[in-house]
Order: structure tokens, then sequence, then C-alpha cells
């Protein structure tokens, strides 16, 4: 880096290491030093009236009546917005942005004779040691887009208040859920066990015993709901039945390592004439299936690339990877899909929601994405970096996107809705810890899924706090 004007006139260039003149074995720099006996030419009586200092003992002692107030140690910390102040102040010899002290040391190499008989620094190299470093590289790399990423949150500003806040409409109380959705005025709420409630927010049926908390489900009109655990274990609930039964099927269309954790995503329905449910399994990076009997029967569905996400509504939408990039994939309703041409910024962590023509993307830590053309073009939201959950729906006509904020620092969350169209933000409702309840959970109140219901205008939130719901009050 080129260093500042004021740094070339106060340090003299420096020259490489081996040249200039020799010195002597003995090290005798005595004929360099110069001898003061004698010399007429220093005169003591010209600096008598110079100040040499002040006497910390003499309590007289004070500062002139002129002279400007102590330093404070504020001013000293303080950043300065002057441009010219800023200049060769910022990172010092890394060589990013240096002061200009060290950039001609830079440059400095050793001769030959001096490097002589050093250790090569390929010859520390432990064996070992380049998988250790790559892992270091890796966690490193990870820590410091978490930073940037949270000091680009502390910055941003939340969406706006909506003119009237939205109706909390209780509901049954649940226990710790992961999972909500909504299908023709019912709704599947899944966690520790798998309830489906009614309109009133009353449980009809609870089922439980399933060994592993449920992570992912499909609700379709009928009341019959798939659902799968967080340790690969794929189950049906029949409408009006409490009794689940497991399914296997999924295994036989998909040969899979019984020794292996796999994680299971569902989505769909398809809006053919007879609709498929689907599932993604995160094994080979990503695989799709589809069924069409409820679970019973699986297939593969090759989609020329690795599939990241896969979408819950109609028509379901799936992000797939190949070798031209990350597309979307539209179910049509011949049964097929069809593949967006614009290329997507997306990784096998973005959640994906959609509902006829709108589409939300969600990227963990990144922001949300809305989309009122069916995936052609999408808008960035502002102000939803902290999201933690999406979906999709129409509300009145328009169409919109949910989202659900979470700030770690205060333990609240805000609920959010999206013109789809415009990608407009309204903050529509809150929800804070509860001082009253004594837990541990500093995630109390974050939501992990959200579910709309179009017919009654309500919003369904799920998270360790069970089950909460939101309507829209008839003058918004």
């Amino acid at each position: 880096m080129p260093e500042t004007r004021e740094d070339a006139e106060r340090l003299p260039e420096l020259p490489p290491l081996g040249e200039g003149d020799e010195t002597d074995s003995d090290g005798d720099f005595s004929d360099l030093l110069r001898s003061f006996e004698g010399d007429d030419g220093l005169d003591d009586s010209e600096a008598e009236e110079l100040d040499a200092g002040v006497d910390l003992d003499d309590e007289s002692t004070s500062l002139p009546e002129d002279s400007d107030s102590p330093l404070d140690i504020g001013e000293i910390v303080q950043a300065s917005d002057d441009e010219d102040a800023l200049v060769g102040d910022e990172v010092g010899p890394t060589g990013e942005a240096g002061n200009g002290l060290f950039d001609d040391i830079a440059g400095l190499e050793l001769d030959a004779d001096d490097a002589e008989g050093t250790v090569e620094p390929e010859d520390l190299i432990d064996e070992d040691l380049p998988v250790l470093m790559q892992e270091a590289d890796e966690q490193e790399g990870a820590l410091s887009d978490e930073a940037d990423h949270l000091l680009g949150m502390d910055d941003e500003e939340p969406p706006r208040r909506a003119e009237r806040s939205w109706l909390e409409v209780p509901v049954a109380p649940l226990s710790d859920c992961r999972v909500v959705r909504s299908a023709k005025g019912l709704v599947a709420a899944g966690g520790g066990s798998v309830a489906i409630l009614g309109a009133e927010g009353e449980v009809n049926v609870r089922s439980d015993g399933f060994g592993a908390p449920v992570t992912t489900l499909l609700l379709d009109d009928a009341g019959t709901v798939l659902f799968a655990t967080d340790r690969g274990k794929v189950f049906r609930l029949l409408g009006g039945t409490a009794a689940a039964e497991e399914l296997v099927g999924f295994r036989d269309a998909l040969p899979l390592d019984p020794e292996k954790p796999v994680s299971l995503s569902l989505g769909g329905p398809t809006p053919s004439t007879r609709p498929a449910a689907l599932l993604r399994v995160s094994a080979g990076g990503g695989v799709l299936l589809e069924s069409t009997d409820r679970g019973t029967t699986w297939r593969r569905v090759d989609l020329g690339g690795s599939v990241l996400a896969v979408s819950a509504g109609v028509p379901p939408m799936c992000i797939v990877e190949g070798s031209r990039g990350a597309h979307l994939f539209r179910s049509e309703a011949s049964g097929a899909f069809r593949r967006l041409d614009e290329e997507l910024a997306a990784s096998d962590r973005t959640e994906l929601a959609s509902d006829h023509d709108v589409v939300v993307l969600l990227d963990p830590g990144s922001g949300v994405r809305v989309s009122a053309d069916g995936g052609v073009g999408f808008r960035t939201v502002a102000g939803c970096s902290h999201a933690t959950a999406v979906t999709a729906g129409r509300l009145g006509g328009r169409p919109s996107a949910f989202a659900a904020l979470f700030d770690a620092a205060s333990g609240h969350a805000s609920l959010v809705w999206v013109d789809a169209a415009s990608g407009d933000a309204y903050v529509v409702s809150e929800l804070s810890p509860d001082p009253d309840l004594d837990n541990d959970l500093d995630e109390w109140t974050k939501v992990v899924s959200l579910a709309w219901d179009a017919a009654e205008e309500t919003l369904w939130a799920a998270g360790a706090f069970g089950v909460r719901r939101w309507r829209r009050p008839p003058s918004a």
C-alpha cells in the first residue's frame, strides 16, 4: 500500500538487508560516534528560554489560562469523520491497508548468504497438518461470515408497523412444536406429538410415541397427515384416527445405509389429477421421491441435479442444483416439473414456500426474497435478516408472504406480512417472552414454522412455545 506523505517525509527509505558497509568482526562502532569534547559550537545559553518540563512535586503547577483542557479518553477512542485523518490508519502491516510504516520493510529480502542453512517451511509441516489447517480455515471462514452477518444486522432497519396489529386468537396448549401446516380449514402441528386442530383451535386428534421429534409434515384436504422425524422415519396418520402407521416404502425406492442419519422434508401436493406427495431425502446430496398413494409406495424423480429444497403448497416447487447452477423447478398439472431459466442463489439451507404464483425463499442469516410471478423474478425484503420462518399465501386476494423475525438479544419475535408484488413488509404482531414462565430456553419465542389459512385469514406459528395464531382484524 502507498505510504502517506507525512510518513514519507518522516521515515527514510531502508536499504535491503545485506547491503551497505561491512563492519569488522569485533563490532567496534566507536569511530562512528561523534566526539563532543571541546566543541565550541554548543552553547547552552541558546536554549535557556525553552520550557524543559513541569516539576511534578510543585503543587502550584497548573495549565496556562489560555491552554486547552486536558485530553478526555472519549476523544481518544472516538473515530474522526475527516477522511484525511483516516489515511494510513486502517490495518497496519498486514498489507491490506497500511499506514506506510512497514511498506518498505515488506519488500526486504534476505541475501543468499543469510538464507543459507535455514529450514524451509515445508520441512516443518507434519503430514496431518494440512488437514488440520483446512479444518481451521473452514471454521475461521464460518465465524467470519457469521460476524459479518451480525454486524450487518445491527445496522438493519426493521419493517414498519402495520396501522393496526393483528389479534391473537386462543388455541389449545401444545408442547414444543417444530412444524405447522394448514389445508382447507384444518391445521396439523408436529413436535413431540402430532395434533390435528379444528377451526376453533381445539385438538381433534393427537398421536405420539414416534421415538423422536417430528420435524416435517404434509396435510392434505382429506385430513391425512404424512410426517417424518429427525431420525429418518416416515409415518402416516389417516383423518380421524390417532394410530400412526410407519411407512418404509421410501427406503425401497432409495437404498439407504441404516447406520447413517438422513434428513427428510415433505412437500406438495402436486396439482395433477392424481396429486402426489413429495419427499426430499438428504442422501446423495438431495434426492426427490414422489408418492401418489399417500406414502405407501414411492418412486424417484430425476430433475438433473441435487435437490436442495422442496416446498409445501400448491403447486410445489423445488430448488435443484445442476451443472448450470441452481434453478427453480415448478410442478405442472401434467405431473412433470418445468425448470425456470433464471439462475438462483441458494444452498441446502435455503427454505422454500410456495402458493400459486407466490414463491418465498429464506436463507437463514441472510434474509427473505419473494416473487409474485411464480419465481421468474425475486425482490429482497428489507429488514428481514433475522427471519426464522416463512410461508406463502393470499391475503384478501393479494399475493402475500409471511415471515417471523427473532431478536436473540431480547428474545422478542415479530410476525411480518409482506406484499409479494412490491416486497414491502409490515409488522402485524409480536411475541414476547413470558416473565412469569420458569424455563431456561433462550429461544422460547423463536418461530420455527409458519402456516397461512387464507379462508380464515389466520396466521399460525410453531415453536418451543407450542402453537399460536393471529387473525387479521376486519378493518385492517
